[in-house]
């Protein structure tokens, strides 16, 4: 098992691969959230929807 340093440097490097695979979709697809639905915020410390967020993904024309 992998403690301290080890650790912080694991989830370091897993935050930065979600953020570049984040980033690569909004970059190369459209992203649009579905008609018709309600997006009500959930009350935290963190940018979350109360019931999801159901969108439609869609490759970019170049």
């Amino acid at each position: 098992m992998t403690t301290g340093f080890g650790l912080l440097f694991n989830f370091r490097i897993a935050v930065m691969q979600m953020k570049t695979i984040a980033a690569a979709v909004v970059w190369n697809f459209d992203v649009e959230v579905v008609d018709g639905q309600t997006v009500v915020p959930k009350l935290s410390c963190l940018l979350q929807m109360k019931n999801g967020v159901m969108v439609k993904v869609s490759k970019r024309a170049v």
